[in-house]
């Protein structure tokens, strides 16, 4: 028999105050964050000092992400099981003393297995402190505690790319890593007066079960990464990651159906509310994803700002997150959770959709302003809603495994927004630049040479290019400002398939989302499987 679903409090109300438990969990989160973005900003120096090939900086920036998947349901079952504070405690020493090693690391092979590792100590950190606030907090302060959770966390992303920059330009990449190390001690700090939780009946745990999620979400993972390059899902081993993590997968779920203690249990992931929050996060994620992914490649490639000053283009993302999480408790006593959904929705779509309508050679950070206010408002107003709907349809006893399965989705959501995102900017640029240049009368040969070198650098110096194909500075030049325009267009269309999305999630929230059915069905037992 599968486990049933509840909604009843299994724990009494700890005597640490609610203040203190929510800013351990933030402080931890913010380790998270700052140990899951760092090599995004430093891999270029890191390239530089230890003299390693691209292909080593590629897999250092993604290793973190690929083995927080493998890891993360199974950190979430054994925090149930054995401590949700224990394993987050764990966790956060674990990244304290990894950050310290990388500090002094040698060769970039060194640093691989590092990152690796921080990887799987991240699965105990992110997760759990979610779980922890909804189970040590009361019910009526979930909204505000969650808003000001992804708040803070947003906002911290921001300023933490702006630091990093600044340290990394003065003191060199391994200082970097010195942020990491002080935000762990003061997270070990803070956690370590707050009250243990578990799970109170003791079952065993689904080894085979967390087995195949990791190597299912691996595969998934490591596959899209892997196909987040304009050749696409044409690449052989990203399909083959990609086959093998829905192979694995749905081994998994047929596992999971003939388990009496499985370690997601599918009654679970049938209720309405969980489906729904999923799709949400699915969704929200993507077009959150592309708008951000993509106008920061467009402000370091096109506009050729430099990754400090994308940075700053791009804090009113995270200012606005912030502030409107400081109103989030006003929000959801004032309205039911569909209109907040409607709304925030709404709002991400017009920010969306601005983004399309500024983006232009001539843009400036005032044109992109109105439009991240938008998103990020939008975004902290949505994530905290699905979490919350995801959250609170899970009993307490699997309260971290529920906030495993949600940061899951929002790893797939965001990888799927720099896969589908790149491909489909690749896509429309090689069309619109090919269509252009035989109307011109070039040749197709020519113009597939020199697609090949574009895509690799959208700026490349001019008199290389015009002595490759025997044309002059002037033309070469001109060929470029085509290609240029290509791409602008192409990423005005992302922007506005993202927005598409948004509207689809909208109306689906809108015909089919039902809060006080779903929130009635939540709270009763689940038949059993």
């Amino acid at each position: 028999m599968s486990r049933s679903i509840t909604t009843t409090r299994a724990f009494t109300q700890p005597a640490t105050s609610s203040t203190r438990i929510l800013w351990a969990c933030i402080i931890a989160g913010i380790l998270f964050v700052l140990d899951s973005t760092l090599l995004s900003w430093i891999g270029p120096a890191i390239a530089r000092d230890l003299h390693a090939n691209p292909a080593s900086v590629s897999i250092l920036s993604s290793l973190f992400i690929v083995t927080l998947a493998a890891a993360i349901l199974g950190a979430g079952a054994l925090a149930d099981r054995y401590g949700r504070k224990r394993l987050l405690l764990i966790g956060v020493t674990a990244e304290t003393l990894l950050a310290t090693l990388a500090v002094f690391t040698p060769t970039v092979g060194a640093l691989v297995f590092i990152r690796a590792l921080a990887g799987i100590a991240g699965a105990f950190v992110s997760p759990l402190t979610i779980a922890i606030i909804r189970v040590n907090l009361p019910e009526r302060e979930h909204a505000r505690s969650m808003g000001l959770y992804l708040g803070i966390l947003n906002l911290s992303s921001g300023l933490s790319a702006i630091v990093i920059q600044l340290i990394n330009q003065t003191f060199g990449w391994r200082s970097t890593f010195l942020l990491i190390i002080l935000m762990g001690l003061l997270a070990w700090f803070m956690l370590s007066g707050i009250p243990e939780s578990s799970a109170t009946e003791q079952k065993p745990i689904d080894w085979r079960g967390i087995i195949l999620a990791g190597i299912g979400l691996v595969g998934l993972i490591y596959g899209l990464n892997l196909a987040a390059t304009p050749r696409g899902f044409s690449n052989l081993e990203a399909d083959g990651f990609i086959l093998l993590g829905f192979v694995t997968l749905g081994l998994l779920i047929w596992h999971e159906s003939t388990c009496d203690h499985p370690v997601l249990s599918l009654a679970f992931l049938r209720l309405p509310a969980v489906q729904m929050g999923c799709l949400i996060a699915l969704i929200v994620l993507f077009a959150q994803g592309c708008a951000i992914f993509q106008l920061t490649l467009y402000l370091q490639t096109y506009l050729e700002r430099s990754p400090l000053q994308t940075a700053l283009y791009l804090l009113p993302f995270a200012f606005a997150s912030y502030l409107v999480c400081l109103f989030m408790d006003q929000l959801v006593r004032r309205f039911n959770r569909k209109v907040l959904l409607i709304g925030s929705l709404l709002i991400m779509l017009a920010g969306i959709a601005g983004l399309a309508l500024t983006l232009g050679p001539d843009s400036t950070f005032w044109h992109f302003l109105l439009p991240l206010i938008c998103i990020g408002g939008g975004v902290v107003i949505a994530n905290t809603l699905r979490v919350q709907m995801i959250m609170d349809a899970a009993s307490v006893e699997l309260a971290g495994e529920a906030s495993a399965l949600s940061n899951i989705v929002a790893d797939i959501g965001g990888a799927l927004s720099i896969v589908l995102s790149t491909l489909l900017v690749s896509l429309f640029a090689a069309q619109a630049y090919t269509r252009h240049l035989l109307q011109l009368g070039v040749l197709r040969a020519h113009i597939d040479s020199s697609l090949t070198l574009l895509t690799k650098d959208l700026q490349p110096t001019f008199a290389n290019l015009g002595d490759q194909y025997g044309i002059s500075e002037f033309q070469a030049k001109a060929i470029v400002g085509i290609y240029e325009q290509a791409y602008l267009s192409s990423v005005v269309l992302v922007f506005w398939l993202s927005a598409l999305a948004l509207l689809v999630l909208l109306l689906l929230v809108a015909f089919l989302f039902y809060p006080h059915k779903h929130k009635k069905r939540a709270s009763c037992k689940s038949s059993p499987l």
